[in-house]
């Protein structure tokens, strides 16, 4: 009945419907995301980071939302036994995150393109105003430019800086390389045409006229006014002055330190120290890992591996699993020593009938 059902709830608190929970072992869970430049074209920051956060949302409500949905599966099963329970998690298990959850941000970037880091920035600001969730930033060697753009977005009182790291930047930086003299040198002369004064003033062969070097003066101004805004947004606590601002705002970068002394940071602590200091607590510390899928047609997640390894049954099918992982590799791998075996025994014999052609040679 209803009453039972609030009874369980009670008594159980996590761990209703199977929820792997730490309820009375860890205080809280910290998740850590590494977070570092990826040279991949096309891997930039955003896209590390979009699915990352939304991942990590989606969990956090799910444990939020789980009390009321259990309640409601629990009396459609026991009102209709042979209803299914739908889920997405493996035999309706999930792991239990904790309503208050910190995600720390290990962060190293030194900036890049207005667009990716300003991209990049949102999504951390999505995580940051998620209702109980944390966001703590450490930034132990660099965190300039674009890099701060993303720093800044921690939960206020949660930036923190190794003492010898870079902080700031917070400026614009706009170059090309024109070659329109040297291609007059030479008789070349480039044809540009656009519509549009405000089109692409800064041109790599055509000719930069003073008006369109304003242009691209005046738009380099407009996003440092941008940053400057999403910086003092983020640092409420900050005191801002005139002065602030003219040594702040310049493109100046920081030791760890004075980063303090100026508001850019909250502390002067490795991720290291930080980290401890977790655990010390009672936290639970885990490092999100992203799982790049199936190798050899095998699909086995490090989930899987948890909540298979809880039951007999469950170690019964990873077993399974892992024989089928062997006879993948093996299918894959054989021919491979096929190919191999078969041309040393080409180059043997190719070899042997070199030395029996070779003429000899002796000292006179």
């Amino acid at each position: 009945n209803i009453k039972t059902l609030f009874e369980i709830e009670k008594l159980e608190g996590d761990n209703v419907n199977g929820t792997i929970s730490t309820t009375g072992i860890y205080n809280r869970t910290v998740i850590i995301i590494d977070m570092k430049p990826d040279s991949r074209v096309g891997n930039g920051v955003s896209e590390q980071l979009r699915d990352t956060v939304s991942f990590l949302i989606e969990q956090h409500r799910d444990h939020v939302d789980r009390r009321s949905n259990d309640l409601s599966s629990q009396l459609a099963n026991a009102l209709s036994p042979k209803l299914p329970v739908h889920s997405r998690t493996h035999r309706g298990m999930r792991a239990g995150l904790g309503t208050d959850l910190e995600v720390l941000l290990l962060l190293e970037s030194p900036g890049g393109s207005v667009q990716d880091y300003g991209l990049a920035s949102s999504q951390l600001t999505r995580l940051r105003d998620e209702p109980h969730i944390t966001l703590s930033v450490c930034v132990d060697r660099v965190a300039a430019s674009g890099g701060y753009m993303m720093a800044c977005q921690a939960s206020p009182g949660h930036l923190m800086a190794a003492p010898f790291s870079m902080i700031g930047s917070i400026g614009v930086l706009m170059e090309t390389v024109n070659f329109h003299e040297v291609l007059k040198k030479y008789g070349v002369d480039p044809i540009v045409i656009k519509a549009g004064k405000s089109k692409a003033p800064l041109k790599t062969l055509g000719e930069v006229t003073p008006e369109e070097l304003q242009l691209a003066q005046k738009d380099a101004e407009v996003i440092h006014e941008a940053f400057r805004q999403w910086v003092l947004k983020a640092r409420p606590n900050v005191s801002v002055s005139e002065d602030w601002l003219d040594k702040v705002c310049t493109g100046a970068v920081f030791l760890g330190k004075e980063a303090e002394e100026l508001g850019l940071v909250d502390r002067v602590v490795t991720s290291d120290e930080y980290i401890a200091e977790r655990i010390a607590a009672g936290d639970r510390v885990l490092r999100l890992m992203p799982y790049r899928g199936p190798q050899f047609g095998f699909k086995l997640s490090p989930l899987d591996l948890l909540l298979l390894g809880t039951d007999a049954e469950g170690r019964t099918r990873l077993s399974e699993k892992f024989q089928l992982l062997r006879s993948g590799i093996t299918r894959h791998i054989a021919p491979l020593f096929r190919v191999g075996s078969a041309v040393g025994f080409l180059n043997l014999m190719h070899h042997l009938a070199t030395l029996q052609i070779r003429p000899s040679l002796t000292w006179k």
